[in-house]
């Protein structure tokens, strides 16, 4: 399980640019995949789990939490970012407890198996997902920024909700600015409203 916010840790945070915190592209699929989730840990304000406290689990992986209960909840963004993200940015998500396969609509429900939702609750679009992580555009309604809001949900392989009453932790929503601004996390902003 990660660190809560604020804990006291007995390594000390690595100091890093800016330039740290955008990702890189490689010719390797999985380094890219560290790297973009590395990055998405030092602008969530984690950078401990990213020094020598040991390797942080990639998005999706369990992060081994003591309760096998199955849950979800948002590496990046968070609702605790100093800066606005940019407008093209990567979802990343850690789920506890449950194995991601498939959707399949005519199958019966498995516990502990299915995939996740998205729901940009702003415009009411939603994403069928089977990985920790996805890109996606937030719609600024030509506007330089905007308060968005994500819901992530576990959900079993026949797209049915796991029950809230007995899995409070299969749902989580996050709240936060995009912007396109120079200095938005993620990536680079261009000035132009989308």
């Amino acid at each position: 399980m990660s660190p809560a916010p604020g804990a006291v840790h007995s390594c000390s945070p690595p100091t890093r640019s800016d330039a740290a915190m955008t990702p890189t592209r490689s010719a390797d699929a999985s380094s890219s995949i560290v790297s973009i989730c590395v990055s998405m840990l030092f602008a969530t304000g984690f950078p401990l789990l990213a020094a020598g406290c040991g390797t942080p689990p990639l998005p999706g992986t369990d992060s081994g939490g003591a309760d096998d209960a199955p849950s979800i909840r948002f590496i990046f963004p968070t609702s605790e970012l100093s800066r606005p993200v940019c407008p093209d940015f990567f979802v990343a998500v850690d789920i506890d407890g449950f194995e991601v396969v498939p959707s399949d609509m005519d199958a019966e429900p498995v516990p502990g198996q299915g995939h996740w939702h998205l729901d940009d609750d702003i415009t009411g679009d939603y994403y069928v997902v089977e990985d920790p992580f996805l890109s996606t555009t937030a719609d600024l309604g030509g506007n330089e920024s905007r308060n968005y809001r994500l819901t992530a949900s576990l959900v079993n392989v026949n797209h049915s909700p796991l029950s809230l009453a007995t899995f409070p932790a299969s749902v989580d929503t996050v709240e936060f600015e995009v912007a396109d601004v120079p200095d938005c996390l993620g990536g680079e902003g261009t000035g132009s409203t989308r």
